[in-house]
């Protein structure tokens, strides 16, 4: 559990980090425009939920990667006798 905090306050610090370089060195990215609402004082949007929406991205993104690498390999799997009928398109690269 410990291991866990510490990632995640690492992450946390990562992310603060690049709201600061983004903050002043703007692009056309999801993380500059999240700045333009958090500086905007009409927009009630902090900058502390700004993290928690880019913390939020990355894991879901990394959610998403990992869920389809295990689908494909356990598909592709060379002991896997039998499955869907998709899975001998999927396996050698035709879908």
């Amino acid at each position: 559990e410990a291991e866990a905090v510490a990632n995640y306050e690492e992450m946390i610090g990562l992310l603060q980090h690049l709201v600061e370089y983004r903050r002043g060195n703007p692009a056309d990215d999801m993380t500059s425009t999240l700045i333009s609402h958090v500086d905007d004082p009409a927009k009630d949007f902090s900058l502390e939920e700004l993290v928690g929406t880019l913390y939020l991205t990355v894991n879901a993104g990394h959610e998403t990667t990992v869920d389809l690498s295990t689908s494909r390999s356990t598909c592709c799997s060379p002991t896997r006798t039998s499955g869907p009928p998709h899975s001998t398109a999927v396996c050698p690269g035709q879908m």
